[in-house]
């Protein structure tokens, strides 16, 4: 549309072709994403900003401190939007930045929890934060994100990956819950 240019008539919108909406990944695809050296087992931070800056030092390359800075301030800005804790013990910050040229994940664990403004008013154990390039045709950003929803359908994941001994465990568990659907 150009500006100043009314928009098309309602009966004319609906027959422009809409964009399919995404859906979750295979197992094999989502995992992909997933490495051992963006993975924190063990978070030590107690509170939200907190939790997404060390999330974020995971990203850490040298002379991107500024890169990494500018990250945490987005996501920051992201939770005032609205709180990226879905229930259920999980929390999926996320956003879109120039500062990635593909898909980015980092998982982080916290064994106590975190109060992080969650739905069911519920501490956070999981976190995984998606950061997706500005530009995504193919849509991996939605596609992950509808991923981990669908991982998370039940208490139960929370529960199995807090009990992951190591990394590649966490990841066989996540393969199954999606294959198993």
């Amino acid at each position: 549309m150009i500006i100043g240019q009314a928009p098309p008539p309602k009966a004319a919108a609906e027959r422009l072709p809409q964009p399919k909406r995404p859906g979750p990944m295979e197992p094999k695809v989502f995992t992909r994403f997933l490495k051992p050296d963006a993975y924190i087992p063990n978070l030590v931070a107690t509170e939200k900003a907190e939790i997404l800056q060390e999330l974020v030092s995971v990203l850490k390359h040298p002379g991107l401190e500024n890169e990494c800075r500018c990250v945490h301030e987005l996501l920051l800005a992201r939770e005032q939007v609205g709180t990226t804790a879905l229930g259920k013990g999980l929390a999926v910050p996320h956003a879109r930045t120039a500062f990635v040229t593909g898909l980015s994940v980092v998982i982080g664990r916290s064994i106590p929890g975190v109060s992080y403004g969650a739905p069911d008013r519920k501490p956070v154990h999981i976190f995984f934060l998606v950061l997706g390039p500005n530009e995504d045709p193919s849509q991996l950003y939605l596609s992950f994100l509808s991923t981990i929803v669908k991982v998370f359908k039940t208490r139960a994941m929370k529960r199995r990956l807090l009990s992951a001994a190591s990394f590649e465990e966490m990841v066989g568990m996540l393969e199954d819950a999606l294959a198993s659907e």
